[in-house]
């Protein structure tokens, strides 16, 4: 005789496949492209967050976990989900980041979230616990444990991709010889502008750059291959940036080394475009 699956077993079988499939794609596109923040327009410490919640979610739906805070805890993200999606189409946003780099736009990411709390509703656990009752109820130890392990992992390792930590660990653990000045030019007008780019050596020896990766056409650097860059000194790089859109700008130049010991520099641009 064939085993039948209860409704809420297949609900969360498909939400936590859903959430898989996100968070896969989060997760490749943060570990193939150096400009993740700049295609998501998201930073990095939200996209590493954003994948780690949805694979606590998962652990959530996965372990033996009571199905009232089971329910709980998966309703309740998914409102944030569709709350996020929604300010993201009331804003005017293409995208945002949720299929990694797949550009989807958000209106469809809020449609599946507000399905997916209608399901939610639909295999709501009936209860007639009282205040007191609710207290009562324990999650298992080993269960508790595996989420509160993935939380701190979780807290940690986003807070050492923020700019501060990524420049911090560049500096002092990875010990790379070749630093960037960000260049922040403000507000600009829609025509071409330019700015300057500033890479300091801080080694004892000079260093090459032989090559440069751009996230975006709309920035174009002077010819840097085999720039020179003394003990101690800087190598200038002018910039002509190209407005492509209105509102908030932020690009990233990559610049390679001569040498496979050193690391590759990342240069950030910030600036915010106004209509004239």
């Amino acid at each position: 005789m064939s085993r039948r699956f209860p409704l809420p077993r297949i609900v969360l079988a498909l939400l936590a496949g859903l959430l898989a499939l996100t968070a896969g794609l989060k997760l490749h596109l943060l570990q193939t492209s150096p400009f993740a923040d700049i295609v998501t327009a998201t930073p990095l410490p939200i996209l590493w967050l954003a994948l780690f919640a949805e694979v606590i979610v998962i652990g959530v739906i996965i372990t033996r976990v009571p199905s009232e805070i089971k329910w709980s805890v998966v309703t309740g993200f998914f409102a944030v989900l569709a709350a996020v999606s929604l300010y993201h189409v009331l804003s005017g946003k293409t995208t945002c980041g949720c299929a990694g780099a797949f550009e989807i736009h958000p209106v469809w990411f809020l449609a599946v979230n507000v399905v997916a709390l209608a399901l939610l509703m639909s295999i709501r656990p009936e209860t007639n616990r009282s205040i007191r009752q609710w207290s009562e109820i324990r999650i298992p130890a080993q269960a508790a444990g595996t989420l509160a392990g993935i939380v701190l992992i979780a807290v940690g390792f986003s807070l050492s991709q923020s700019a501060w930590a990524r420049d911090y660990a560049r500096a002092h653990w990875l010990g790379q010889p070749i630093v960037s000045v960000p260049a922040n030019i403000g507000r600009l007008p829609s025509a071409p502008q330019d700015c300057e780019l500033r890479l300091r050596n801080v080694s004892n020896e000079e260093r090459k750059i032989v090559g440069y990766q751009r996230s975006c056409k709309c920035v174009v650097p002077d010819e840097v291959v085999h720039a020179v860059i003394p003990p101690g000194g800087e190598l200038p790089i002018r910039v002509q940036v190209k407005p492509t859109s209105l509102g908030r700008f932020h690009q990233r130049l990559l610049f390679f080394p001569d040498s496979p010991q050193q690391h590759v520099v990342a240069a950030d641009i910030y600036g915010f475009f106004l209509e004239n």
